[in-house]
């Protein structure tokens, strides 16, 4: 409100404060100089900013781009092992399954060499039981 009384007093040629209206004219020009060149300064300082700004999103950017991109090899190599670990676990399935084929196989053979045992044992006291000349074979 001041202000605007001060320049409608210049303009009716009347100097504020008594002074001269050349000098009130001059004063008032200097203020609206400097308030443009502060405005000017404020102006480079919000660009500047502004560029400042402007180049912190673009690195912000090219991070996240490349954390993408990291993601994205984290993912695909997830799905590689997940594939590796379905064939580890058919593996282990077929070798579980030839390992319980091999333990009967071994428990037949066993079998078969007790059994061998066991005729042989039989043959040879059948035998040793015919020391004295009889058989039973011909007793029947």
């Amino acid at each position: 409100m001041k202000a605007t009384n001060q320049r409608e007093g210049l303009f009716d040629g009347q100097a504020p404060n008594g002074r001269d209206v050349e000098e009130a004219g001059d004063k008032m020009l200097d203020d609206a100089v400097k308030v443009q060149k502060d405005t000017g300064d404020a102006l480079d300082r919000i660009q500047n900013t502004l560029g400042d700004a402007q180049n912190l999103g673009n690195e912000a950017l090219v991070d996240l781009d490349e954390q993408k991109e990291k993601l994205a090899n984290i993912n695909d190599e997830l799905d590689n092992i997940n594939v590796d670990l379905a064939q580890a676990q058919e593996l282990i399935k077929n070798f579980s399954k030839r390992m319980a084929q091999d333990k009967f196989i071994l428990c037949c053979a066993c079998l078969n060499v007790l059994l061998l045992v066991g005729c042989l044992a039989y043959f040879f006291v059948d035998i040793g039981g015919d020391d004295d000349g009889s058989s039973n074979r011909e007793a029947n």
